[in-house]
């Protein structure tokens, strides 16, 4: 940054911070600057929106806060209060590679993909992932917000393994904005299972027929309505799961499927932090990726190819 423009920003009271950023945000970080807005702010995030506007674009993160796709992350810890000066209300601009809101200046000095690239998937891999996420989510202790038996989960996880798109959208429907909290217990799941499928449909032949047939029109009709369905919060991570960019830790999951086969020892350490996440969004997230891993397996029994789809 030039010299002049850090005189400006001392003149104003700014403290410029470094951040590492999401790619899914890249376009509105590094274009040209643009206007916005604090529109909540709690001791992990601060959540931004456009003028006059509830939806959800852009977090500033704390470094020990959920990695989310949308998210830009700073070096300090909660415990250090780097968004304490922040309040609802306090005017944003994004772009030129920095985000500025209120008396905070963060500059991206790094970005990591919230799109996790996972590599081919043999059936064996597939296997023993589905297992190892079965087996942390039994032995996890952290309860998904709802149960093992609602429902709409049921017929949810049970059209995916049927590949029924009809009755995974009303299921998904259902879910959507069910549970408390700034992202509900049938967001979270809907959004992991949408976003499992998406990750792996470049990798597995069962996945991209899933997806193609099931997961893509459920996540269209599901983003669509999500702005009034749910909360701005939930809203923003089930756009981005519909494009495969999810939290760090759910990515970590995810990239564990590749290799599962040979060792489960890395899904299951990466599947216990995710359940470290909220009281239930993890076990929520965690239930969402087994039903999908679940429903991919049944899917490749009868032989599943590991090459990218249209591979010879």
């Amino acid at each position: 940054m030039a010299a002049s423009s850090v005189s400006a920003l001392q003149a104003l009271g700014k403290k410029t911070m470094p951040g590492c950023a999401g790619t899914a945000i890249a376009g509105l970080l590094t274009g040209l600057p643009r206007p916005g807005r604090v529109a909540a702010c709690g001791r992990y995030a601060a959540y931004l929106s456009p003028p006059g506007r509830t939806e959800v674009i852009l977090a500033i993160c704390a470094s020990d806060a959920v990695r989310v796709p949308f998210g830009i992350r700073l070096g300090m810890s909660a415990a250090h209060a780097p968004l304490a000066q922040l309040r609802a209300g306090d005017p944003v601009t994004l772009g030129d590679g920095a985000v500025s809101a209120g008396t905070l200046r963060v500059r991206v000095s790094r970005w990591w993909s919230a799109r996790p690239a996972v590599g081919p998937i043999t059936d064996h891999d597939l296997a023993s992932w589905a297992g190892a996420l079965r087996q942390a989510r039994e032995n996890g202790g952290q309860a998904p917000g709802l149960g093992d038996n609602d429902p709409e989960l049921l017929r949810f996880a049970g059209a995916l393994t049927d590949g029924d798109a009809r009755q995974a959208l009303a299921a998904a429907r259902g879910l959507l904005g069910r549970g408390p909290g700034s992202t509900p217990s049938g967001d979270d799941v809907m959004g992991s299972a949408l976003a499992a499928l998406h990750v792996l449909a470049p990798f597995h032949r069962a996945a991209a027929a899933l997806w193609a047939s099931c997961g893509a029109p459920v996540a269209a009709a599901v983003t669509a309505c999500a702005g009034v369905r749910t909360t701005p919060v939930s809203a923003a991570l089930l756009r981005h799961a519909a494009h495969g960019e999810v939290a760090g830790e759910l990515a970590d999951v995810l990239r564990c499927a590749r290799g599962a086969g040979h060792d489960t020892s890395p899904a299951r350490a990466a599947a216990q932090r995710l359940l470290r996440i909220g009281h239930s969004s993890g076990a929520d997230c965690l239930q969402g990726i087994t039903a999908a891993a679940t429903a991919l397996h049944a899917a490749g029994i009868p032989g599943l190819r590991a090459e990218r789809p249209g591979s010879e």
